[in-house]
């Protein structure tokens, strides 16, 4: 654990837990086998505060304030035990297309990839049509009883779903602005912020939905079918005909839905590859998805490739 952090509501921090003596060590140790075996936690290690920092200077209005949560750092230990005994159960049940918070994965990888895929459908002179999904606050919208459902179908062991039942119905936090502290409330919903859980909890959780794809037709390449890439909540969607575009955006928005997630319109974005490309009418529900052109007498993709370039670092000769 990292020094000089903030502290949680029960006011302990990092240093206090790392000057703790041999007894110190020995009551902490019990303390976390008896939570773990009984599956009470204290109030205490259920709480949060939350903070809101401005993303730019000067921000008034909440959109543009993001929210960061401070939790016990004893609560920080126990769900680092949990992390390490679940992971493998949730990181085989997560699909190839899944680059974020996967060991040895990462945004350059994905791009990568994408940049391959798009490479290949202007070699074959194949049309590609791919649309850039955009979540709505999609962390904060899990639903509880469908996350926990979805840990039992995975096989995650009982105590281990016990805890995370306990720790989810019974969190709650409060709101400290200007210095001053609110009531505390119930969490109903979403994942917890700052919590290491987090990442492998989401990721199972939108599996769920992006496992309805499997049939749809993408782009192939090496017998393997490209439909999706992803990263956490952001999706792209890959297809060789309007049809099957359209298709994916129906079954992702509904089964979406199902889950407590909903696609944010306004930030998705479709985008054709073709020798004459066009505008086309895609839509999610019944609002009509932007869509952007791009024709391939140039590799040049724009950011895209400006991305790749800056990613991508060589490595030097000798090394």
């Amino acid at each position: 654990m990292k020094m000089n952090k903030a502290t949680g509501p029960d006011g302990i921090s990092v240093e206090m837990i790392q000057c703790l003596d041999e007894i110190g060590v020995d009551v902490m140790t019990k303390l976390v086998n008896k939570i773990y075996d009984t599956g009470d936690i204290p109030e205490d290690l259920t709480k949060s505060i939350f903070i809101a920092l401005p993303k730019k200077s000067g921000a008034t209005e909440c959109e543009l304030h993001r929210t960061i949560s401070l939790m016990s750092h004893v609560t920080k230990i126990l769900l680092k035990i949990l992390m390490l005994r679940m992971k493998n159960k949730i990181t085989p049940e997560i699909a190839k297309e899944q680059y974020g918070f996967m060991p040895d994965k990462g945004t350059r990888n994905a791009i990568f990839i994408l940049r391959m895929i798009i490479e290949r459908s202007i070699e074959v002179k194949h049309d590609l049509y791919l649309c850039f999904l955009d979540y709505t606050k999609a962390f904060d919208k899990v639903k509880h009883d469908n996350l926990l459902e979805i840990l039992d179908q995975v096989d995650i062991d009982g105590k281990d779903l016990q805890l995370i039942r306990n720790l989810y119905w019974n969190q709650k936090a409060a709101m400290k602005i200007n210095g001053d502290t609110s009531e505390y409330t119930n969490i109903k919903r979403g994942v917890r912020q700052g919590c290491v859980l987090s990442p492998d909890l989401f990721n199972i959780y939108s599996e769920m939905i992006l496992r309805n794809l499997e049939d749809v037709e993408g782009m192939k390449i090496g017998g393997y079918n490209f439909n999706n890439l992803r990263y956490a909540d952001d999706t792209v969607l890959i297809a060789s005909t309007v049809e099957d575009l359209q298709e994916m955006i129906d079954i992702v928005s509904k089964e979406s839905l199902k889950m407590g997630l909903s696609l944010n319109v306004k930030k998705s974005e479709c985008m054709s590859i073709s020798k004459n490309p066009y505008r086309s009418a895609l839509k999610q529900e019944s609002s009509n998805l932007m869509s952007g052109r791009f024709c391939y007498t140039d590799l040049n993709v724009g950011q895209l490739t400006k991305r790749w370039k800056d990613a991508w670092r060589p490595p030097k000769c000798g090394s």
